[in-house]
């Protein structure tokens, strides 16, 4: 198979800005290469207020096509690069520190991907088309796996030699991790109950980020209103759990929880081997993004810009800390929280970052990086900074790239 991608167009450029730099995106080719398995970093402690460190923007869309320049998916932080995607299809890796792409790959028009993962040195992207594996160190790719309707709001899960995705096609995905090639699938449409208004044309099925603990896969099904567990060994369904609400939300384990939010303004605390909830937490409006577990706690956000902390054990709220609204008095959180013992951070929708003490649930700072913009996608951290994606509010602000800290000395 011919995994070559494209080459940018000398008119595109990128511009990086702590100084003011463009520069042309290098592409790299298809030769494989070799490197060692690598560890993230902590999350960064920013205590006192973070300032703008970096800013990559792209320029206009030059590409002929008519709908402006391209917002940026998912963002994962890995050894000092950052990876993340566009609505034009390209992959990129980012130097953390410099905010300078060390490399972008291209195949056709495959758009923004949820963040990606990374295993050995590869990093997996799931998109419109379905799999792509590459280096990510250089960028060369390993392989492709094309399912039609592609996965793009999904994410791969590895485990030991397989990669798992759930697709637009209904179907759960065990590929072979060296090769890509197609080891079983399971049904996940049959028989399930479905709205025809969350799921995205003519795609079978809109199923979203799930997790594993290494033997079970979770797996939110937004147009289905469910959460199933599948086991990973044989591609059976072990069980499902049905909501009141679209489930969009990436779950999160503990060692004997799975723990998921839904539209139906809940967030549910479930018994990971046979389904049954423990317990369950209501706010004030629908939850969209994912929750994050911390020293006995759950932290996670609502639509109404609600940030909570509840008990894993008991589903008892320790503290609720509200964000600003924007003027037409919205402030929904699509971000799921970064959590260390000192800071809780998250952004919304409304364009505000924000440092809120663990303990006490109040608030420590909060900055707005760019004016008119909203943060939409998740927070990722190299131990130093956090890094995000922004999109234009309206006519107005910036797709864009951003790294706050502290500048050097």
């Amino acid at each position: 198979m011919n995994c070559r991608g494209n080459r940018m167009s000398p008119g595109i450029l990128l511009v990086a800005t702590s100084i003011v730099a463009s520069f042309q995106l290098p592409v790299r080719g298809d030769t494989p290469s070799s490197g060692p398995r690598q560890r993230d970093a902590a999350v960064a402690e920013l205590s006192k207020q973070p300032e703008v460190v970096w800013k990559l923007s792209p320029l206009p869309d030059l590409t002929g096509r008519g709908f402006g320049p391209p917002n940026f998916g998912g963002i994962l932080s890995h050894e000092g690069l950052l990876f993340t995607t566009d609505r034009l299809g390209w992959i990129y890796a980012i130097d953390a520190k410099a905010g300078k792409i060390a490399w972008g790959y291209r195949k056709d028009d495959h758009g923004r991907s949820a963040a990606p993962t990374i295993a050995g040195d590869i990093v997996y992207f799931a998109n419109d088309m379905g799999v792509v594996a590459l280096s990510w160190k250089d960028g060369i790719v390993r392989w492709r796996h094309p399912i039609e309707h592609g996965a793009s709001e999904s994410a791969p899960v590895v485990v030991d030699d397989r990669l798992f995705i759930a697709a637009y096609d209904g179907f759960v995905h065990a590929l072979d991790l060296d090769d890509g090639s197609e080891i079983w699938k399971l049904d996940i449409v049959s028989g399930a109950e479905s709205s025809e208004r969350a799921r995205l044309g003519d795609k079978p099925a809109r199923p979203k980020m799930p997790v594993t603990d290494g033997e079970t896969m979770f797996l939110p099904i937004f147009d289905q209103s469910r959460m199933i567990a599948i086991d990973l060994e044989t591609g059976q369904l072990k069980w499902s759990l049905h909501t009141e609400g679209w489930i969009g939300a990436r779950p999160v384990l503990t060692d004997r929880f799975v723990i998921v939010g839904s539209q139906d303004r809940k967030l549910y605390c479930v018994n990971k081997q046979n389904g049954d909830v423990r317990w369950t937490d209501t706010v004030s409006s629908r939850i969209e993004a994912g929750a994050t577990v911390h020293e006995g706690s759950v932290f996670f956000g609502s639509c109404a810009g609600e940030v909570v902390r509840t008990d894993v054990e008991t589903g008892n709220r320790n503290w609720t800390f509200q964000c600003d609204f924007s003027a037409d008095k919205r402030s929904p959180i699509y971000c799921t929280p970064l959590v260390t013992d000192k800071l809780v951070y998250l952004a919304n929708m409304e364009g505000q970052v924000y440092g809120i003490d663990t303990e006490a649930g109040t608030l420590r700072w909060k900055m707005r990086p760019l004016p008119t913009s909203e943060i939409v996608n998740g927070l990722a951290t190299d131990g130093e900074r956090l890094f995000f994606t922004t999109r234009p509010q309206g006519e107005e602000g910036e797709n864009a790239v951003i790294a706050i800290g502290y500048a050097e000395p």
